[in-house]
């Protein structure tokens, strides 16, 4: 499951069938009850040229149950952001990004708290820093090292305006980051060579996420009819699919994840 079982603990079963020159897959769910769902909303927002997208239900109660320990004493505001969401969420991966670099993609009523919004992702997304005295910005510190390391704070959240709404967006060091440390404003307190810039948007009645920054300005694009949606290149019988599987574009993330 490459670490993504938490997102289908529910799957039952699910099969692909090469029928009539195309791809068919079918996903039957172990909930009970069993939840309909209509995806064109998602692949009407999403970016076109993924190598795999699905739709996944949402369970309000463990995420409300999750947001309130994440961020305590704000229980109402949890249930509200869950309130606000649809009753399902796209998931896309893409082939010029990493596999564990995804899209999330979720519909929402146009009324989501934007502080709190800020304040989860202020919470949840990143991590201290930690320099070696000495060491060159952006070599990653080993052994011993690290225990001399002094902690910093993570980089700043930066928000901005775009069209239709707002993207907060952290810059988060890893060893297997997406970008060098030196395209990054806070490289000097930078603990690994390489980074995340994680990025969020609430715009146009739609949640973007994902630790590609590169992939939410693409989907917030197809939201101000700058780049196409993945919409765009389905099938009318595949509009509202809830799993979306290309098989030449998967075979090459596959293939460059695990020479990578």
């Amino acid at each position: 499951s490459a670490g993504y079982q938490a997102f289908f603990h529910t799957l039952d079963s699910l099969k692909l069938r090469f029928q009539d020159g195309a791809w068919q897959a079918h996903a039957l769910s172990a909930s009970r009850p069993r939840v309909a769902i209509d995806a064109s909303p998602l692949w009407q927002a999403a970016p076109k040229s993924p190598a795999l997208c699905v739709a996944l239900p949402i369970d309000c109660d463990p995420l409300v149950a999750y947001l309130k320990r994440a961020v305590p004493g704000e229980d109402t505001r949890a249930a509200g952001l869950c309130g606000s969401i649809a009753s399902s969420v796209g998931v896309c991966w893409y082939g010029d990004s990493p596999l564990y670099a995804p899209l999330f993609v979720a519909k929402t009523d146009g009324k989501t708290d934007k502080a709190f919004l800020k304040s989860l992702f202020e919470r949840l997304v990143g991590n201290p820093e930690a320099r070696v005295p000495g060491e060159a910005a952006g070599e990653d510190g080993q052994g011993g090292e690290v225990a001399k390391a002094t902690r910093l704070p993570p980089s700043p959240v930066i928000e901005a305006k775009t069209t239709g709404g707002t993207t907060w967006s952290r810059d988060v060091s890893a060893r297997f980051g997406i970008r060098p440390a030196a395209e990054s404003a806070n490289k000097s307190a930078m603990r690994s060579s390489r980074f995340f810039r994680v990025r969020l948007a609430d715009v146009d009645g739609f949640l973007f996420f994902s630790p590609d920054d590169r992939l939410v300005d693409r989907a917030v694009s197809v939201r101000a009819k700058r780049y196409p949606a993945l919409a765009d290149v389905l099938r009318p019988a595949q509009a509202s699919a809830s799993f979306i599987f290309f098989p030449e574009k998967a075979a090459a993330a596959l293939k460059q994840a695990m020479f990578d």
